[in-house]
């Protein structure tokens, strides 16, 4: 990890400051209040965080100027060494009394990110304003919001920034300025300080002109202008495979007419999902052939907020952290209203090779104690609530548990979303209406959507726009296991080889068996035996909590999940599978081709499935991730994670393998 560095007082803008140099410069108080549609987004760009001066001065003018259903998000960089405590410092600072005592910022100490390289989102004000920190190195992570150089192709819908903050520090980094450009358009401008009242010629060459400037002080000058759109403007490729454009949607040139989606399935994914869209202005419709919503694989009592993360720099572990400081943040709300119970999660090492990781993750998250941390012997104690054999264990503070349906529940209260019942088999293309047809078992019309997201879990393998998924239906069993005197004191969830969550209405959960192929969804009191066995292996003292119930008499509840074969989530757009065939076919015959073609997908078609056991987790960060998508703006992770998650994958891993 960076060794944290201090900044000098002399180094930082104060909130007056900010407001002069980068908001006024930019009028954009007038541009505010002109603000007229439903749902406007306006976004501004962020080269150097610092302290969070421009951010807070940015969003009190916002509140004050914007419309009540327009957006702020505010995209801002800041190197990993320089954010080390800084942020936290510099806000705890009693001689800046204006940024310590306001509500802003109070929110934002309370969930100040982690120093963690990546993307970390906040949303502030019910998502009226959404920050976007992104904390390394800032042109790889500017780059990494883009669709790449083939998104410079001319009418592709890509989204852009409308004002860049440009630090005079950033003036001569020509590799920054490449990646700005990548993220602007015709109608971006920016604001920049330098210590001249010319400004460097890198800024010029990617195309960012000035107009007008002004010296704010003896050796400080405030340059105003605006992008011009050069097209030899490249991000340096990383890699021979980031020559593929598979996943950009070159046919997707405009953003439907209807501000109306049509979403099938009210799980966890359905739910997150309207609730993403609402928020954005979007009319939103949840079809599920129950009444309620959270009737299937999200109807269980009580569910894990849990991330299975490594010191490993791979997709996953990085996927599963992302996703935990989003979920943490998300289910605030609810935590505090008295829906589940932000009571922190207790990840055993029950077993050595475990115990290795769980020790080489702690190395890696030194800075990040806050989130998680390795804890043992009294601590261990401490946390739980009641005595364990385990040594050691990993401590998640910030996560919890919830009830899912009331959770799906929740997210519906929307005076933008409606539900509807009906049980759909079949998805027909109407192009004369350019809508989708949603027909029923009887072949009969239920509902018509010119952009539809499929979000019923594996209930997308029936349709044939989707059925190449390989996704699989696993069933699940969790055991109802009711509260005893000593199981009374466990004060936090356990997991181990199963896990456990702190009695609620009396009764504990405990799960989840993993039966492949079984589509029997009574109760088996083989289940609930295995369910307590994974109990006792995972700690011999847990076992112990529950060795005299009696089996026979126990409750609980089988679903099935949808689990996809690399683990991830399957979040996006749905590819046109015959074309994508034909487009990248020379795959098959060497998977180093150089393919330019981009990718071929089938007309606002979307699709969100595959969370596995971890929806939870997953969902509100790839509800997100699809909504920026649909709405074409900028998303909250980078390309390398956005890839991992894309339904083309399979496709191009195939085709690669000649399974295809």
């Amino acid at each position: 990890m960076p060794k944290p560095t201090t900044l000098k007082k002399t180094d930082l803008l104060s909130v007056t400051d900010a407001k002069n140099w980068f908001l006024r410069p930019n009028n954009l108080k007038q541009r505010w209040e002109n603000l007229t549609a439903v749902g406007s987004l306006f976004t501004i760009g962020d080269t150097d965080f610092e302290v969070a001066e421009k951010f807070l001065a940015s969003a009190d003018l916002w509140l004050q100027s914007s419309p009540p259903l327009a957006r702020l998000h505010y995209i801002a960089a800041q190197p990993l060494p320089t954010y080390a405590h800084v942020h936290r410092a510099s806000l705890l600072d009693r001689e800046r009394p204006e940024l310590v005592y306001t509500e802003l910022a109070k929110e934002l100490l309370k969930n100040c990110p982690p120093c963690s390289a990546g993307i970390h989102n906040l949303f502030f004000y019910g998502g009226r304003i959404r920050l976007s920190l992104l904390l390394g190195n800032p042109p790889d992570l500017f780059s990494s919001l883009s669709l790449e150089e083939k998104a410079h192709l001319d009418g592709c819908l890509k989204p852009s920034v409308d004002t860049w903050f440009i630090n005079n520090s950033d003036a001569s980094n020509h590799t920054l300025f490449n990646a700005l450009a990548m993220l602007s358009d015709t109608t971006t401008d920016f604001t920049a300080t330098s210590a001249f009242k010319t400004t460097d010629s890198q800024m010029t060459k990617a195309g960012f002109i000035p107009t007008a400037s002004h010296q704010v002080k003896d050796s400080q000058w405030v340059l105003r202008g605006c992008y011009i759109k050069n097209t030899d403007v490249k991000i340096p490729q990383k890699s021979a495979n980031r020559s593929l454009f598979w996943h950009i949607n070159e046919q997707r040139t405009k953003s439907p007419s209807d501000r109306h989606i049509t979403i099938l399935g009210a799980g966890i994914a359905g739910c997150t999902t309207a609730s993403a869209l609402a928020q954005r202005g979007y009319s939103v419709t949840v079809i599920d052939r129950h009444e309620q919503a959270g009737g299937e694989g999200s109807g269980n009592q009580q569910a894990v907020v849990y991330p299975k993360i490594s010191h490993r720099n791979d997709p996953l572990p990085r996927i599963n952290f992302s996703a935990m400081l989003h979920a943490s943040h998300f289910y605030q709300p609810l935590w505090r209203a008295g829906i589940g119970s932000q009571c922190g999660v207790l990840v055993l090492a029950h077993t050595q090779n475990i115990e290795c990781d769980q020790r080489a993750l702690d190395q890696h998250l030194e800075q990040q104690t806050d989130w998680a941390r390795l804890i043992e012997g009294e601590d261990l104690y401490q946390a739980s609530g009641i005595k364990l054999a385990t040594g050691c264990a990993i401590f998640f503070p910030k996560l919890g548990w919830l009830p899912p349906a009331e959770v799906c529940a929740h997210l519906l209260q929307h005076p933008n979303i409606q539900m509807q019942k009906a049980e759909i088999t079949q998805l027909q293309r109407c192009e004369k209406r350019r809508a989708w047809r949603l027909l029923d078992a009887g072949g009969n019309s239920a509902a018509t959507a010119e952009t539809l997201v499929i979000a019923n879990a594996y209930g997308c393998s029936q349709f044939s726009q989707t059925n190449f998924l390989p996704i699989q239906k696993v069933r699940g069993q969790i055991t109802h296991l009711p509260a005893t005197s000593s199981s009374q004191a466990l004060r936090t969830v356990i997991c181990g080889r199963g896990y456990l969550i702190p009695a609620h209405k009396d009764l504990h959960s405990c799960g989840a068996t993993y039966n492949k192929g079984l589509e029997d969804l009574t109760l088996r009191e083989r289940d609930h035996q295995q369910n307590i066995a994974h109990l006792a292996t995972s700690d011999i003292q847990l076992g112990a909590l529950f060795a005299d119930v009696d089996t026979a008499y126990l409750g609980g509840r089988a679903q099935f999940r949808c689990t996809t074969q690399d683990y991830l989530p399957i979040v996006g757009a749905v590819p046109d599978v015959e074309q994508m065939r034909i487009d990248f076919d020379d795959l098959r015959r060497d998977a180093r081709s150089q393919i330019t073609a981009t990718g071929r997908y089938l007309p606002n078609l979307f699709v969100h499935c595959g969370l596995g056991s971890r929806g939870l987790c997953y969902a509100p960060l790839t509800a997100e991730l699809l909504a920026c998508e649909i709405a074409n703006e900028l998303p909250p992770l980078e390309l390398e994670l956005r890839l991992a998650m894309h339904p083309a994958r399979f496709l191009i891993r195939n085709l690669k393998k000649r399974r295809l």
